[in-house]
């Protein structure tokens, strides 16, 4: 199985690196190659480019599985409605123009690795998505993903984000969020029973953990550069946590600290000696 790494790059699964670079035949050739994954058998490509605006290849890729995209100047995602067989798809670069407000129609995708300006991206009837990742998006709110039964979301490097609701946590395992400086709403994580990793880093208008108090599943938390906490008395009844992370300017304003050495599974507690804090860490 190919997984998609934090990186969004992909584990191809056949010799299908293809980089502009590095072509056995000139560029200009290759945009107008006529079914080199049929031929060749290529199931994964990693296409990379700083100048191409629009790709007339891939629409004869029917069976193509893996797809990572790493161009600076696309403004035409239109090919992808023809690649009803992708598995796992990673958009990659400063695409400024990118818009794609029709269903794409691929049905089998898995995984979604979203990393680049997004004006307009429409995820209905991507059901079967179970790992998503998504950089400097302008979404709000989770509304458009709903419908999104994940495994593990990744969600970071933004500032517009405000709220997770409209977030399916039924399922999920892993929630990244590191960076969403204006996340202040994390109400749905109150209905979370699955979460094993939750990484807030840098959320700093996050104050109130209250919504973790029923995520027993939960073993690694990550919560540096917060600013503020009210409390972590929410801690307190999550028995299979193993690593929790304090570091740099997050400050537990209630000071109390101490009992996260006694939590029945603690592995790893990182955090800052401050004046108020019930506890010290020696290092």
């Amino acid at each position: 199985m190919s997984i998609m790494d934090r990186s969004g790059n992909f584990d191809i699964e056949a010799s299908g690196y293809i980089d502009k670079r590095c072509l056995p035949v000139p560029y200009f050739l290759f945009k107008y190659m006529v079914a080199p994954a049929s031929v060749l058998g290529i199931r994964g490509i990693k296409f990379k480019s700083y100048k191409c605006n629009h790709i007339k290849t891939f629409p004869t890729m029917s069976l193509l599985k893996y797809l990572s995209i790493h161009c600076y100047k696309i403004n035409n995602y239109e090919f992808l409605m023809s690649l009803p067989n992708l598995v796992g798809l990673s958009i990659s670069g400063d695409n400024k123009g990118y818009n794609l407000k029709e269903p794409i129609g691929m049905d089998k995708l898995q995984y979604l690795n979203i990393g680049c300006t997004d004006n307009g991206f429409n995820y209905d009837g991507l059901n079967e998505v179970k790992s998503l990742t998504v950089e400097r998006t302008r979404m709000k709110n989770l509304n458009s993903i709903s419908h999104m039964a994940l495994f593990n979301f990744m969600f970071f490097d933004t500032s517009n984000l405000v709220t997770l609701d409209g977030l399916n946590v039924k399922n999920l395992m892993t929630l990244d969020l590191r960076g969403c400086r204006n996340l202040n709403n994390i109400n749905a994580l109150s209905a979370a029973r699955n979460i094993h990793y939750l990484n807030i880093d840098g959320c700093k208008k996050i104050k109130n953990i209250s919504n973790l108090s029923d995520i027993s599943s939960l073993k690694i938390l990550e919560m540096s550069d917060c600013g503020e906490i009210y409390s972590l008395d929410p801690i307190k009844k999550l028995n299979n946590i193993e690593v929790i992370d304090l570091s740099g300017d997050t400050n537990v304003v209630d000071g109390k600290v101490k009992f996260l050495r006694y939590l029945k599974n603690i592995k790893k507690i990182n955090y800052g000696n401050k004046s108020h804090y019930d506890d010290r860490i020696i290092y």
